[in-house]
């Protein structure tokens, strides 16, 4: 029997870690991501989570853009390794900023920087400033060099942030799966604000064309879920209806609004067929 047999192909990075166990954890992520997203896009309509659908053609579309984002970072990550600073504490300050600035500019990356997503991106820049850069400097005046403030000001936090939640997670587990962790959690939180920038940025809907005020969200094989839209002030309504889909089909039609305004509370409406409406059932979502 050989060495890799006996270890039953384990990654290098983890013993306990099968490579077909990493497979499986792949797959069931990229179908979180999928549907995270498809529940952002839900919710911009104010549509309960529990009738999202998703199938493998979304998990693999969702797949193959996560696939390119990854090359195009990566690509980036060259462009930036080849100014990448030979300090340790410097690799780690320019780190964990850009995290951040990612996680704070994400909402203006996928809805174009309204003038709400500029205010907090703005406060972070100044954060980092002053706690990052400023004030190792100030404390840490005394020390002959820059980088030894910089230094300096790391080694008086790292028992701080060994302390802290983050910090205990990753000496219970180690720096991978530290890494790893961190990295879904923002993955689902980027999936879900993608979906719900994929809704308020769309431009272009279907409609019923026997019914030219119901915008369609999304076609199932067995359902069509559709909500209520004013064209004269571009309003989603406040009732979403499922509609089953018959023998015959549903006809759509694509149209162009423009951008659409949602509003914050629904009712919904569930019925039999396309033109068998039942009486509401009550209030979704609150």
């Amino acid at each position: 029997m050989t060495k890799s047999a006996e270890s039953g192909d384990r990654t290098s990075w983890s013993p306990l870690m099968t490579d077909v166990a990493l497979l499986s954890i792949v797959g069931v992520f990229f179908y979180g991501l999928a549907f995270i997203h498809e529940a952002g896009y839900f919710a911009a309509f104010g549509i309960p989570y529990s009738l999202v659908q998703t199938s493998l053609d979304t998990v693999f579309a969702i797949a193959a853009a996560v696939s390119t984002g990854i090359f195009v970072l990566f690509a980036m990550g060259n462009l930036v390794a080849l100014a990448w600073p030979k300090y340790a504490v410097m690799r780690m300050k320019l780190v964990r900023c850009l995290v951040l600035l990612l996680i704070v500019a994400w909402p203006g990356l996928v809805h174009g920087f309204r003038v709400a997503d500029r205010i907090p991106l703005l406060f972070m820049l100044a954060v980092l400033l002053l706690f990052e850069f400023m004030l190792p400097l100030i404390i840490h005046r005394k020390k002959p060099s820059i980088i030894a403030r910089f230094e300096a000001y790391e080694a008086s936090e790292d028992d701080t942030r060994a302390k802290a939640l983050l910090g205990r997670i990753q000496a219970v587990t180690s720096p991978v799966a530290y890494t790893l962790i961190i990295g879904s959690l923002l993955a689902l939180y980027l999936a879900h604000s993608a979906g719900t920038a994929a809704a308020a940025r769309s431009k272009e809907f279907y409609f019923l064309v026997e019914d030219p005020t119901s915008l369609v969200v999304r076609v199932y094989p067995d359902s069509v879920i559709t909500v209520g839209f004013d064209p004269n002030t571009n309003t989603v309504k406040s009732a979403f209806l499922v509609r089953s889909i018959g023998e015959h089909g549903v006809a759509l039609e694509r149209k162009h609004v423009g951008v659409v305004r949602f509003p914050n509370t629904r009712s919904v409406t569930r019925g039999k067929g396309p033109n068998k409406p039942m009486q509401p059932t009550g209030s979704a979502g609150g």
